[in-house]
């Protein structure tokens, strides 16, 4: 039986934990959210998955709401990252030199972003239906969903979109080339039909990073049953991070 408990981590965010059996500490895996969704709505349809990771690995999962629900991996949730990682180290024992990610759809964005920014700090990424490429899902509005609003207010209006695209999009040639370096330790669960993250987004981010491709079939924008296994995956190589 795992422990789960809901706290504010910096004084303005719920989180939610995930222990092991015997509350393990050492590398967390942190716990990045979809568009419009904080913490709580993620444990509410994924939380399964980072029980069974956490009860098979001994390890501990933690995910905020990462300054907001709307980020689109901009500093705001870079910035609200690294303040959970470094309040899981002083409440929960977990490392803060070493952390594996754990991002879904726009989440993706947020793991990417503070990957890029922090190579050597990464034991490992798992994305689902992920967000690879911003500059996409801004110019395509997927499902009308207003996400080129979303995307421009996130960096606060789209001269700040603009501004911060090649610094911010994973799927730029120089990104891509930083992010190769953790292809090895980097995986990638895809549908075939969703609606949302484009295919060749998504294969284009594979070729260029080197992160193992995983097609979950045809699932629209959801996960099917892909998160027994990127449960297994994930426990496995953060539990080899020591």
């Amino acid at each position: 039986m795992t422990f789960r408990s809901v706290y504010t981590s910096t004084g303005s965010e719920a989180a939610v934990v995930v222990h092991g059996r015997n509350r393990p500490g050492g590398t967390p895996v942190i716990l990045c959210h979809g568009y419009n969704i904080g913490a709580l709505q993620w444990y509410a349809s994924e939380g399964e998955m980072a029980h069974r990771m956490c009860d098979a690995f001994e390890v501990t999962a933690v995910g905020a709401d990462l300054g907001g629900t709307s980020t689109w991996g901009n500093a705001a949730s870079i910035t609200a990252l690294d303040a959970l990682i470094t309040w899981a180290g002083t409440n929960h024992n977990t490392s803060t030199s070493k952390v594996a990610l754990y991002g879904t759809s726009h989440g993706a964005l947020t793991a990417l972003n503070w990957a890029m920014r922090n190579p050597s700090k990464v034991a490992a990424i798992a994305l689902t239906i992920p967000a690879v490429s911003l500059q996409g899902i801004h110019d395509r509005d997927p499902a009308a969903l207003g996400l080129t609003a979303a995307i421009d207010t996130a960096y606060t209006n789209h001269a700040g979109y603009l501004a911060a695209l090649s610094a911010r999009d994973p799927s730029t040639t120089d990104n891509l080339r930083t992010l190769r370096a953790l292809g090895p330790v980097t995986r990638v669960w895809y549908s075939t039909t969703d609606n949302i993250i484009d295919v060749p987004e998504v294969t284009t981010f594979g070729a260029g990073t080197g992160a193992t491709l995983t097609s979950i079939g045809a699932q629209g924008h959801g996960l099917g049953t892909s998160q027994a296994e990127v449960a297994d995956w994930l426990g496995r190589m953060t539990k080899l991070a020591g």
